[in-house]
């Protein structure tokens, strides 16, 4: 998701469909209007599917750039739509470009398309993306080639790969680095240029328990041997659901520090995790008891899981995540989203003791990452998907769109009228 700067809110997914007798997934954009309408200046109805390059594509992120163009990304894979051969070509990533109007961009990579292909036995391929600069010039991509974290740097004008980023547009980071499976890309900025990339993944820990790892990359695509040790930094505490973006990164504008929300493991419990590091790289010793993280359970709330997070203005961290309901068969997940101070603790001034349930937009039978950003104005846009909305049909999924205001209430002005 992405707000722009008229306050109206791009986001992207995948919708499950059937093409003749074949199940498919093709990429979803969709566009709506500040107060939450659909756009129907985003090609005639606010929400487009667009069939890219193979059948089983999903969008995994979107980012905005400098002219009001859209840039969606996601898997591909599978057999190729122009030949009903079943086959499977190598794992890749594809780029899409969509103009402000929701055309498809024919200046774009080839006829709007862009994509990255990887060897046949690469494996999950799940890309995040972002924008590089503040002039949001470029594009970065991250996600996993086999054992391999990669980024991949394609230029603004046509989407091609920058040849001089790394090794012809590609960076990778080697498997004795223990970390791998990109999850999450941002850049620290020094104006008037960024001055590292910052990217998330996972690293192995004991009893092939998953940790996290976050690696400084320089603009040029090298690693950046000045953060962290050697250009990673560890934080060994098991995490779980941070495969396929549920990971929160985010690059504080006041100092350059680096938060993360994710969840964690800690002995049978499942807990939200805050990280904190400062800008080069080093765990923060004022933060969690020294080790520069913490995990806490919400009272009153059963096993909740945290995918993203966002600063607002004033320093407070609001994060989005699900939580269990155990007493239902079978047991759902409801959305959430909590605002934490700087010392992580909840922030009771916001909703209920620090937390805004929303218990009739969506259930959904797995933890599902929920989205979290802020528009101009000050309200908290919330987006994620889910079985069992309330009133509709259990037997579907349904993404949801919702704003929550500053004081923690959920915004009756919002949706359509």
């Amino acid at each position: 998701m992405e707000i722009q700067p008229d306050n109206r809110i791009v986001v992207a997914g995948w919708r499950h469909c059937m093409v003749g007798q074949t199940a498919d997934i093709q990429f979803m954009t969709a566009r709506f209007t500040a107060n939450g309408d659909f756009d129907s200046t985003f090609g005639g109805s606010g929400v487009l599917f667009t069939p890219l390059l193979a059948l089983g594509e999903g969008a995994w992120g979107v980012v905005l750039q400098p002219d009001g163009t859209i840039v969606i990304t996601g898997n591909t894979g599978g057999t190729r739509r122009d030949d009903p051969t079943p086959q499977e070509p190598p794992a890749g990533v594809a780029l899409l470009r969509h103009t402000s109007t929701g055309n498809i961009d024919p200046t774009f990579g080839d006829a709007g398309i862009q994509s990255l292909r990887f060897a046949p036995d690469a494996g999950e391929v799940l890309g995040t993306i972002s924008s590089m600069g503040d002039d949001r010039s470029n594009v970065i991509l991250t996600g996993q080639a086999g054992d391999l974290l990669y980024l991949a740097k394609f230029g603004f004008e046509d989407g091609a790969l920058d040849a001089t980023f790394g090794t012809n547009g590609l960076f990778y980071i080697g498997e004795e680095l223990n970390c791998r499976r990109g999850q999450a890309v941002a850049f620290q900025s020094n104006q008037p240029a960024p001055s590292r990339i910052i990217v998330v993944g996972e690293s192995l820990l004991a009893d092939f328990q998953t940790g996290i790892c976050v690696a400084g990359v320089t603009p040029s695509g090298q690693l950046d041997v000045s953060f962290g040790a050697g250009g990673i930094l560890q934080f060994e505490v098991p995490v779980t659901g941070i495969n396929g973006g549920h990971v929160g990164l985010q690059i504080d504008p006041m100092d350059r520090s680096i938060w993360l929300a994710a969840t964690t493991f800690v002995g049978a419990e499942v807990e939200v995790g805050i990280f904190h590091a400062l800008p080069d790289g080093a765990h923060d010793a004022a933060f969690g008891g020294g080790r520069g993280q913490l995990s806490f359970t919400v009272d009153g709330y059963r096993r909740v899981y945290a995918s993203s997070l966002v600063i607002q203005p004033d320093g407070k961290l609001v994060v989005g995540a699900s939580f269990a309901v155990p007493e239902t068969l079978p047991p759902y997940a409801t959305p959430l989203v909590m605002r934490l101070r700087r010392d992580g603790s909840l922030d009771p001034s916001f909703g209920q003791a620090g937390i805004v349930t929303l218990p009739d937009v969506a259930r959904t039978h797995w933890s599902y990452p929920v989205k979290v950003s802020l528009q101009r104005q000050g309200g908290i846009i919330v987006v994620g998907t889910g079985y069992g909305a309330t009133g509709l049909d259990p037997d579907f999924s349904y993404a949801f769109i919702s704003r929550i205001t500053s004081e923690g209430e959920i915004d009756a002005a919002f949706g359509p009228r």
